[in-house]
């Protein structure tokens, strides 16, 4: 729920984006393996096949559509950039269409700031909303994880200790 350097970058290693950034900082394909802007308030995004999650199910347009929705709520600190890539659609199990209320010159920028997350993992843990921090609320998303990305988080004490092992 929280959007700072140090959670970000922790957050980097279990969950991946739709789109990265290269070494020269341009956005480049992440879990999405193209996108195309098909309208002006449109934009179409293709997913990677064979895309697994930590658990081994497979990542899908439900789970993008899903994790934007989750981003958009008010608890998340990630809101403005979730809520300015407008509504996230599915097409087909590999087919995500951004549908804006507006124009947006920043999209790609705002995309690289959600992670995308197992909707069944959420429901299952129900934590489909993100946690108030704020109100200093807890959720078992507070101390696990479970997503595509190079490791798998293992253990979480925070301000302790907190270990991964290699996906």
């Amino acid at each position: 729920s929280q959007n700072e350097s140090m959670t970000n970058m922790m957050n980097g290693q279990v969950y991946e984006k739709l789109v990265s950034r290269d070494k020269a900082l341009n956005i480049v394909p992440g879990l999405a393996v193209s996108w195309q802007q098909t309208s002006p308030l449109v934009w179409r995004f293709k997913l990677r096949p064979g895309v697994k999650f930590h658990d081994g199910s497979a990542m899908t347009a439900d789970d993008v559509v899903f994790s934007v929705k989750r981003a958009q709520e008010p608890t998340s600190q990630v809101n403005n950039y979730a809520t300015a890539v407008g509504t996230a659609v599915k097409v087909d199990d590999l087919t995500v269409d951004f549908k804006l209320d507006k124009f947006n010159p920043i999209f790609l920028q705002h995309m690289d700031s959600l992670w995308i997350m197992s909707k069944a993992w959420c429901e299952k843990y129900k934590v489909t909303k993100p946690l108030d921090f704020k109100n200093k609320e807890e959720t078992h998303a507070a101390t696990n994880a479970m997503g595509t990305g190079p490791y798998l988080l293992t253990s979480r004490a925070p301000g302790i200790k907190t270990t991964y092992k290699r996906n």
